[in-house]
């Protein structure tokens, strides 16, 4: 499948999964009280963070190694299922051996239940990753679109059901493990039989994990420690609306994270070819992408903070706008970084990401601790939009120093001033709630056209996107 069009693919089943994830936090917000909702929140950042080892390890592993030996990925396959199943097990005993003393971590000895019953998902959530990322590395990238998209489904249905008849955080945690078998049995259902050649490179494929996990743990980090600083210096209340700010800022990096997942195989394939222009303008093509589609949903996100909290939320969470007007930018610095060391390690280079991002977080560690006795939970998310800054301008420099990129630099200037034409916009048309929601639906009508007057876009790109080409 064309880059393009499998990105669009992946674009739009992440998206389609965001909006399932966000009508579920909108019925949590309204069927838990707010330190409900704030420890749900918190256990979930803490459980997302031990999963790294199963959604980001081998997953990552096999969309490379099976994307640049598409003659052996039916062993791949089948050798990962084999170490995934080890490292569930495991990871899953320690976890729930060690919840006591993560809860002290937090200065909170109730989240040992919470944290025990959370950890049952890592039974099941490597399995469906694999299976997903199998898909990536074929490039079936509808497949991969659609099995997320029964993921989210069912977590929906499943968690909504649960969370109305016990009422509590204790039915929104069992969706997890519930929804990671429904999406896994469809997964296993829809896979298709794959060549039996034996798989020659399984201690390169370990070496490439080990490094690559390191990567992840960190990048996670990232996602995730603001929230638990401000749990140490603000406790609950303030989890509570920083919180539902971070989930807001996060829509970005999730909802284009499918650019980076469309690169890994297209790049591993390229470069184990050694098609080295056509490598270029892969990328090149990549940075567009992502910029075409980061731009007006930060622009608008950080315009309608306060809409888009009070009314897929609860006013009681109004004190987190501000800080998602400025968080938004840090998570989109953070999905260049994303996108750069994506590069990097389709060029075999994890352990370089891992420095990079290992960095990043230190200088974030250091700023979180000087900012938010200061400035609350405002320095919590400058804290993080310096250190992004920062990691940004590194992985891209270090792309630019192995590829000699040709960035589009037209394309890029359209882009910003096409996105910044939504600021006077938004001000011609002063509304709140509901009529604000539909105003920033209405800015991505704009922004379309502006880059259509700009000649940014055109129909048969847009063609292009829908159909094979």
């Amino acid at each position: 499948m064309h880059f393009k069009q499998g990105t669009f693919h992946l674009v739009l089943g992440w998206g389609f999964v965001l909006v399932l994830g966000y009508v579920y936090h909108f019925i949590l917000t309204r069927q838990l009280s707010v330190p409900d909702y704030a420890i749900y929140l918190l256990v979930m950042s803490i459980l997302q963070w031990f999963e790294i080892f199963l959604v980001n390890g081998l997953p990552y592993a096999v969309q490379r190694y099976a994307a640049a030996r598409p003659d052996q990925s039916g062993a791949i396959l089948r050798f990962a299922l084999k170490v995934q199943t080890v490292i569930a097990l495991c990871l899953f005993g320690i976890t729930f051996l060690c919840a006591p003393r993560i809860s002290r971590l937090f200065g909170d000895h109730l989240l040992t239940t919470f944290i025990r019953l959370a950890v049952i998902d890592i039974l099941f959530i490597g399995f469906f990753h694999l299976l997903v990322a199998f898909e990536n590395s074929r490039q079936a990238f509808h497949r991969q679109a659609l099995l997320l998209v029964c993921y989210g489904a069912a977590k929906l249905l499943v968690g909504v059901l649960l969370v109305m008849q016990t009422r509590s955080v204790v039915g929104a945690l069992w969706a997890n493990p519930l929804s990671a078998v429904i999406g896994a049995a469809i997964g296993f259902i829809m896979l298709r039989s794959q060549p039996g050649m034996r798989f020659d490179r399984r201690i390169s494929m370990i070496r490439f994990t080990l490094p690559s996990i390191l990567y992840f743990l960190v990048l996670q980090l990232l996602l995730n420690m603001d929230l638990w600083f401000v749990k140490y210096f603000l406790g609950l209340d303030g989890v509570g609306y920083y919180g539902v700010a971070s989930l807001l800022a996060k829509i970005p990096f999730y909802l284009f994270i499918g650019v980076s997942a469309a690169l890994l195989p297209v790049l591993s394939s390229g470069i184990s070819s050694g098609n080295h222009q056509d490598v270029l303008v892969t990328i090149s093509q990549a940075f567009r992408f992502l910029w075409l589609f980061l731009a007006p949903v930060a622009v608008l996100i950080s315009l309608g903070s306060r809409d888009l909290i009070t009314v897929l939320f609860k006013p009681e969470f109004s004190p987190g706008a501000p800080v998602l007007s400025i968080l938004v930018w840090g998570v989109t610095l953070l999905s260049f970084i994303n996108l750069f060391t994506t590069i990097l390690n389709a060029d075999h280079r994890p352990a370089l990401s891992f420095i990079l991002i290992f960095f990043t977080v230190v200088l974030a560690v250091i700023l979180n601790l000087t900012l938010i006795p200061r400035f609350q939970a405002i320095g919590a998310a400058v804290a993080m939009v310096v250190s992004l800054g920062f990691g940004a301008l590194a992985s891209f420099c270090l792309v630019f120093r192995k590829f000699r990129i040709q960035l589009p630099i037209r394309s890029f200037f359209r882009i910003s001033i096409s996105a910044l034409v939504l600021w006077p916009v938004s001000r011609l048309i002063p509304v709140q709630g509901f009529a604000g929601i539909g105003a920033l639906g209405m800015g991505l009508v704009v922004y379309t056209a502006f880059l259509w007057i700009t000649g940014e876009i055109n129909k048969d790109e847009i063609y292009g996107l829908i159909f094979k080409s």
